[in-house]
């Protein structure tokens, strides 16, 4: 996945349904690339399925979704102060 991020790979491509590496992950349970995406990338965890459901959406553990935000939320603050 480092290695997509560093080609500049687009990770916000889906497939036929519109389903992201963020939704495949989440339904998976890999957490781990999750968080990564969370905090390495500009990926988009509310973009949303042919089914209307984002990534975010997709993740069962409270506690993890809560990570993801709180990263998300860093993000964002750090990237109004450049």
């Amino acid at each position: 996945m480092k290695n997509l991020t560093l080609c500049e790979f687009d990770l916000n491509l889906s497939d036929y349904d519109k389903r992201t590496i963020g939704h495949l992950a989440a339904c998976e349970g890999h957490n781990d690339l999750l968080i990564y995406l969370s905090v390495a990338t500009s990926f988009d965890f509310n973009f949303k399925d042919r089914f209307g459901k984002s990534t975010l959406d997709e993740i069962t553990d409270k506690n993890l979704r809560q990570t993801i935000l709180d990263n998300l939320a860093v993000n964002k603050k750090q990237s109004l102060q450049k």
